[in-house]
């Protein structure tokens, strides 16, 4: 969250940031409780790996990154040169 920041306000930005993680991470685990409750927990667990795995693909493809050992050494050589 720090590369977020501007620099003459690092702390204020920072501690913006962290609290509105907090208070997010609270209204999804209340959400998640309350739809476990209603549908049962094994469709809330098994939606969540649906869920995660749509992200990863997306995140995967939005940021380029790639699982395979080849790309990890481009940009560990990529990052070296500069």
């Amino acid at each position: 969250m720090l590369n977020w920041c501007a620099p003459g306000q690092a702390a204020t930005d920072y501690a913006f940031l962290q609290s509105l993680d907090a208070i997010l991470a609270i209204a999804a685990s209340s959400v998640a409780g309350l739809l476990g409750n209603a549908f049962g927990y094994g469709w809330l667990f098994a939606a969540s790996a649906v869920f995660i795995a749509a992200a990863i693909s997306i995140a995967s493809r939005t940021l380029g990154v790639s699982t395979s050992a080849q790309s990890t050494s481009k940009l560990t050589e990529k990052v070296s040169q500069s």
